[in-house]
């Protein structure tokens, strides 16, 4: 059993045992907590039943084999639009991909250009075995927002989808956002962005041409 493991499980036990000794002194004057604390013991699991189960939620999945894959360096090209229909705005930078925590979670950390001035970006990106979904946070040197997703990776289509909500500095508020991740091949995924527009429905505001480095970029 490992160090984490014991130590989660003596602080467990401890805090359970406090509680029936709690308990016990007061039984006369708060039966109800007795009560309580008599039913958690009744459906505690065993410690062989808590390390399976921990074990199984530091497992790798099929999704965090999706995630491997873009481990590594990216030239990028970037374009957003203002708004539907008009003429995008491009610019040039870099990625650097790498799987933390043991394989868990996937790093992102980018740098480009925004509008002529230096922009860079963070992104953490996972699956929760035990909720069974995706999970990602965004951060960026342009905002001081933090923009939380969650979603799906659907394998045979090689896509992460994910959805939440952003800070809009133009409406001071939060609006619905989400965006896709699709893989080409292992050296070529695209990322593209959905957001609401000036008038309130929904258009692709950003896309992002991932190349590996040392690959050929079609014309």
């Amino acid at each position: 059993m490992s160090i984490r493991v014991s130590r989660f499980l003596t602080f467990g036990v401890g805090a359970f045992g406090l509680l029936l000794s709690a308990c016990s002194h007061h039984r006369d004057t708060q039966p109800e907590a007795c009560e309580s604390a008599s039913a958690t013991q009744h459906i505690m699991p065993t410690q062989e039943e808590m390390e399976a189960k921990m074990k199984k939620a530091a497992t790798l999945t099929d999704e965090h084999a999706f995630l491997k894959q873009f481990v590594g360096q990216w030239d990028v090209v970037t374009k957003w639009w203002m708004a539907p229909n008009t003429e995008p705005n491009v610019s040039k930078g870099t990625a650097v991909d790498t799987m933390i925590m043991g394989g868990k979670f996937l790093r992102e950390d980018f740098r480009g250009t925004m509008m002529g001035r230096p922009f860079e970006g963070l992104s953490l990106t996972g699956f929760d075995t035990i909720l069974r979904q995706s999970n990602a946070v965004w951060l960026d040197s342009a905002s001081t927002a933090i923009m939380v997703t969650s979603g799906s990776v659907d394998l045979p289509g090689k896509t992460l989808q994910l959805s939440g909500e952003a800070s809009c500095p133009m409406s001071d508020d939060k609006k619905p956002v989400r965006y896709t991740i699709k893989v080409l091949d292992q050296n070529h995924h695209i990322f593209e962005f959905y957001g609401p527009g000036m008038d309130g429905k929904e258009f692709r505001a950003m896309e992002i041409d991932y190349r590996r480095v040392g690959s050929k970029r079609a014309k």
